[in-house]
């Protein structure tokens, strides 16, 4: 990560773990479990594939974030209270960062 885009972005990734994925992906698409387990990989290759074509970087490599929040452990509550935290200990309001 860049030293200035720190400022002007908070690159965070939420992991979890992979029944919790699955868990949520059923609920969303109302699917069963084998057809959640199939969205989650193919999401996870297009991620990794987004950020390897156009960033030439690894997606799963944590230095490429500022944050790696554990949604498993946190709860998706307490990781968004641990951006907005780190926005605000960045000196951003509600309208971005501060110049």
């Amino acid at each position: 990560i860049e030293r200035e885009a720190g400022r002007d972005a908070i690159h965070v990734r939420l992991v979890a773990p992979l029944s919790l994925r699955l868990r949520a992906t059923m609920d969303a698409l109302g699917c069963s479990e084998e057809e959640a387990r199939v969205e989650v990989q193919e999401r996870d290759e297009n991620r990794a594939r987004y950020h390897r074509d156009l960033f030439g970087r690894d997606w799963n490599d944590p230095l490429n974030y500022h944050l790696v929040l554990n949604a498993g452990a946190l709860g998706v509550s307490g990781a968004a209270e641990l951006i907005v935290a780190r926005a605000r200990a960045l000196g951003w309001s509600a309208k971005g960062p501060v110049s």
